[in-house]
C-alpha cells in the first residue's frame, strides 16, 4: 500500500473517531442529555421505593408471625440481598414451621416432635422461641405450666 492511501485511511478514520467523540460529548454532557439521565436515575430510584414500600407494607399489614417471614424473604429476593436457593430454604422452614402449628393446635405438639426427625425437634425449638418472644417469658412459662396440667386448656390459652 502507498504512503497516500494510508495517510487518507488514517484521516478518514481519525475524523469517524471524532465525530463519535463529539456526538457522545454532546449527548451526555449537554443540557439534554444531563437531563435524560437525570430522569433515568430518578426513574429507578423511584421504582426501588416503590418496591420497599410495597413489601413493607405487605410485612406491617400481615397478622400471622410466619407470613410475615414469608413477605419478608420475597421482599429481599426482589431487592437482589437474597438469592433463590436461600428463600427456598426460608420457605421450607416456615412451611415446616406451619405444619408444628398445625399439629399443636389439633394434636398437640409433643405428637409433631415425637413422630418427627431432629428436623421437626429442631423447627420445634425454633417454633417455641418465636413463641416465647412473642408472649413474654413470664407469660410463657405460665401457659407451659397451664398446658402439661390440662391439655384441654390449650385451645383457651393458646392465643394470649
Amino acid at each position: 500500500m502507498s504512503t497516500w492511501l494510508m495517510n487518507s485511511l488514517f484521516r478518514k478514520t481519525a475524523y469517524i473517531y471524532k465525530f463519535k467523540y463529539f456526538t457522545a460529548l454532546d449527548k451526555y454532557l449537554s443540557n439534554r442529555g444531563a437531563q435524560v439521565d437525570l430522569h433515568k436515575d430518578l426513574v429507578h430510584h423511584e421504582k426501588n421505593k416503590r418496591s420497599l414500600y410495597h413489601w413493607t407494607y405487605k410485612h406491617h399489614t400481615s397478622n400471622d408471625l410466619l407470613e410475615r417471614v414469608i413477605i419478608k424473604s420475597l421482599g429481599e429476593l426482589d431487592k437482589g440481598n437474597l438469592n433463590y436457593a436461600e428463600y427456598l430454604k426460608i420457605r421450607a422452614k416456615v412451611d415446616d414451621m406451619k405444619k408444628i402449628r398445625f399439629a399443636e393446635n389439633y394434636d398437640g405438639y409433643k405428637v409433631a416432635t415425637d413422630l418427627g426427625g431432629t428436623k421437626e425437634r429442631e423447627l420445634f425449638k425454633l417454633y417455641d422461641q418465636v413463641i416465647r418472644n412473642e408472649r413474654g417469658e413470664l407469660a410463657h412459662k405460665l401457659w407451659r405450666e397451664k398446658v402439661e396440667k390440662d391439655p384441654q386448656a390449650r385451645s383457651f390459652l393458646g392465643h394470649w
